[in-house]
């Protein structure tokens, strides 16, 4: 829980880091398929698709 202090909101985060050797097309495959991505986290998440 590094980026907040209570559970529901560190649970309801994504978190990226970026490096030195991320490229560009990297970063465009996840930008693309990131609204897939937080539909499935959504899915299985116990806290519900809360927005």
């Amino acid at each position: 829980m590094a980026t907040y202090d209570d559970a529901e909101r560190s649970h309801g985060s994504i978190r990226f880091t970026l490096g030195q050797e991320t490229t560009k097309e990297e970063i465009d495959y996840t930008i693309s398929n990131l609204k897939t991505i937080i539909k499935r986290l959504r899915e299985i998440s116990p806290l519900g698709s809360t927005k």
